[in-house]
């Protein structure tokens, strides 16, 4: 976002400063399902805010209030506590979100519903050291898993292995697997076109020649290597297939269909463990995003440059599942971590949904 940014504090010690600010001296309102109702902040004890809420009998569990302050609008995410006489209900505040934006044209009234932002966070976590980790951890069922591939793909003609990303320190079909994301295939390399010349120089220079198998056997003359990717992004290992004849289109075609056996193997034996933990996203962009955390435990899925899978939970129930990298974590003033990824990779029905919140955050500034 160019001229707006979105910032989430769940750090407790913040929260009365925050609701003197916004909420003592300007028009706050509740968010209800019959439209938006006009509140009242009669003050902050201990943990606990005090609203006056006319003519609501009943409140529901989880709440969000939220009010302007200039050019920047704060919502209150609270949780119901108690109800006192004349409509005083007092809450337990969970976390505060404000968007700040720049605002050169007139202002819509706080009250419009496109100013209602739901909470944005991230769960469904996986870190590419935490996925190698619980591959490691689950050697026996791994075994179990080759034996069922080498059943399903023996073969006289073919060399088929199976190397995951827990094997070879310096891997260099890993490596290229963890930028490019798509097969390599050679049907023979040993007759270069002239249009796959450069492909082919890349695969003998930096792939053949540190495969040991391959340099001892000049026999094998082809290679189909199709990565096995987590949730669809995240390389995790591939299946490798040498000849020593050339290898058509359709056993291409084959291998490609054997990955996503293999794939779902993996999902039967429960070898991946996700992190359901939320984090509350603190400020987001084309390129990237950020989440803050204030819990020291929740660092333990990240490590700077590492590659994480996650999802994005968006407003109205819509999800983005991305492939990020961790660009930076830094320890901020109130004892909060803030966390900033670069968005590697996102399916297309992902982008729309990303693409279409950034969209309507940038809409709030007309």
């Amino acid at each position: 976002m160019n001229n707006s940014d979105l910032s989430t504090i769940t750090y407790r010690d913040n929260f009365q400063e925050l609701f003197d600010r916004y909420f003592s001296n300007n028009e706050a309102f509740l968010r209800a399902n019959q439209g938006t109702i006009p509140v009242t902040f009669f003050g902050f004890t201990g943990d606990r805010a005090a609203f006056k809420v006319p003519h609501v009998k009943n409140m529901g569990q989880e709440v969000t209030i939220f009010s302007r302050n200039g050019n920047e609008t704060i919502y209150a995410f609270l949780s119901f506590f108690e109800q006192q006489e004349a409509g005083v209900f007092i809450f337990v505040p969970q976390r505060v979100q404000v968007i700040t934006q720049d605002r050169k044209e007139n202002r819509r009234d706080v009250d419009e519903p496109k100013q209602n932002k739901s909470l944005v966070f991230i769960t469904s976590i996986m870190s590419d050291f935490i996925l190698q980790n619980q591959i490691s951890f689950s050697l026996k069922k791994i075994d179990n898993i080759r034996e069922i591939i080498q059943e399903r793909l023996d073969s006289v003609a073919l060399k088929v292995r199976l190397f995951l990303c827990n094997e070879l320190k310096r891997d260099p079909r890993m490596r290229y697997f963890k930028t490019q994301r798509v097969p390599i295939y050679i049907p023979d390399f040993t007759r270069t076109d002239e249009k796959d010349r450069d492909k082919i120089n890349y695969y003998i220079n930096n792939i053949h020649a540190q495969d040991h198998l391959l340099k001892n056997n000049k026999d094998y003359i082809s290679e189909i290597s199709i990565p096995l990717l987590y949730k669809g992004k995240m390389p995790y290992g591939y299946l490798l297939i040498n000849s020593t004849m050339a290898l058509p289109e359709d056993v291409y075609a084959a291998m490609k269909k054997s990955t996503l056996f293999i794939d779902k193997l993996f999902t039967d034996f429960e070898i991946f463990s996700e992190a359901e933990d939320r984090m509350l996203v603190s400020n987001i962009s084309e390129s990237g995003f950020a989440v803050t955390i204030n819990e020291r435990r929740l660092i333990r899925y990240f490590k700077e440059e590492s590659h994480v899978s996650l999802d994005m939970i968006l407003p109205g129930q819509k999800k983005a599942s991305i492939l990020a990298e961790v660009r930076y974590i830094n320890s901020q003033t109130n004892k909060t971590i803030k966390i900033g990824f670069k968005i590697i990779d996102i399916d297309a029905l992902s982008e729309i949904n990303f693409d279409e919140f950034l969209q309507s955050l940038k809409k709030e500034k007309g």
